[in-house]
């Protein structure tokens, strides 16, 4: 299988290529490595094995403030196949690991699930152009989702349109059908996510 090594900075991002998944996407910065989908996250000489991933994010003992989305969403493997694809692009990967310009004001991420892409019969040849429509360059709560808040997607892709039941948030991207906007959000240094069961294509 091939592979693409993307140096960003000090971070250095190898993912495997094609419709098939690797099993683990490893980010490998000086004395830290995570990695995506396996069973242990390496920070130093210190090994932890981690036999739940689907469990919330356990802050790191020795960590300052929040974690970042790079760190949080290593857990996530409900997305994988988004991950694969994130890890692919360079602006989208600098924007997750809080180093895009792009992205000063925060971010908000509503990652596709791998249920999003299992619903299509192939990939999109532009898919690194659909993850753009699910990056936000601000942050955007909750709250301010259930208020029918409207902004613009990275580099306006789309345009995202929040509207809300009493229970549920969902998420217009341009004239597409409404899609539900699945909990309240996870919160990282710098931005926040929430998990979408559609990709904006």
């Amino acid at each position: 299988m091939d592979t693409v090594v993307i140096v960003l900075d000090n971070v250095t991002v190898v993912t495997a290529l094609g419709l098939q998944l690797a099993n683990t996407y490893p980010v490998v910065e000086p004395h830290r490595q995570i990695s995506f989908g396996a069973a242990n996250r390496d920070f130093g000489s210190s090994v932890r094995p981690v036999s739940h991933m689907d469990t919330p994010y356990i802050f790191d003992s020795g960590a300052e403030g929040l974690p970042t989305l790079v760190d949080i969403l290593a857990r996530e493997r409900s997305a994988t196949i988004a991950m694969d694809a994130i890890l692919r692009s360079e602006p989208l990967m600098r924007a997750i690991n809080g180093d895009s310009p792009d992205f000063r004001n925060g971010l908000t991420l509503l990652l596709p699930t791998n249920r999003a892409f299992k619903k299509l019969d192939s990939l999109p040849d532009d898919l690194e152009l659909v993850m753009r429509r699910h990056f936000i360059p601000q942050i955007v709560t909750a709250q301010q989702m259930k208020s029918g808040v409207e902004v613009s997607a990275y580099q306006k892709q789309a345009v995202l349109r929040f509207t809300s039941s009493q229970v549920n948030i969902y998420v217009t991207a341009d004239e597409r059908s409404p899609v539900e906007i699945r909990g309240k959000g996870t919160q990282a240094r710098g931005g926040i996510y929430f998990l979408v069961d559609e990709l904006f294509v």
